[in-house]
């Protein structure tokens, strides 16, 4: 009988999946989408206190 792989071996934190898919996210996405995912975010959270500067900024 084989055994599985160890799945410590081949993951990844949860921060470092973020912080890969926030590098590329802002550049497949149109002004359009950006300022519609800005509009939505200022409704809300009209504070900005979630996730600050992640994905998108004021």
């Amino acid at each position: 009988m084989t055994s599985l792989p160890s799945l410590a071996d081949h993951s990844q934190s949860s921060a470092e999946l973020v912080n890969s898919s926030e590098t590329n996210f802002n550049d497949e996405k149109s002004g359009f989408e950006l300022d519609l995912m800005r509009q939505l975010k200022s409704v809300l959270d009209p504070f900005w206190l979630m996730n600050p500067g992640k994905i998108l900024t004021e």
